[in-house]
């Protein structure tokens, strides 16, 4: 498989990613996590009014980034848990490489939507 370029949306990330979680492509994945702009990423998906989380597991499902009770506030459909994260780590550099993409993406996320919520209210 070619290397593919990173996507500045968030479902053809997801697809992009989960292709090649599936054929236990890691290294592919963690070069296309690490080269896609996270920046560019959160503002498209606010764009087009997608504020979904992204989640890892670890021993537990974590939304890295956010605070600890998020977890409890949200439902599956608001978050996309990054595949091949998980308690039984089945590579390390993917495990890291994914978690430190969703602290990133979702303080990002969080910066955004409160810069959002600011200027609706006048803040």
């Amino acid at each position: 498989m070619a290397t593919t370029a990173p996507s500045a949306n968030v479902s053809e990330l997801q697809s992009q990613v989960d292709a090649l979680i599936r054929g236990k492509e890691y290294a592919k994945a963690t070069r296309l996590v690490q080269e896609t702009d996270v920046l560019k990423l959160v503002a498209t998906a606010i764009e087009s009014g997608d504020h979904r989380w992204m989640a890892i597991y670890e021993d537990a499902l974590v939304l890295p980034g956010t605070p600890e009770d998020t977890i409890l506030k949200v439902t599956a459909n608001d978050y996309w848990v990054i595949p091949g994260t998980s308690d039984a780590i089945e590579d390390m550099q993917w495990q890291r490489t994914a978690t430190q993409f969703a602290l990133n993406y979702n303080r990002a996320l969080q910066g955004k939507l409160a810069d959002e919520q600011q200027e609706a209210t006048g803040d």
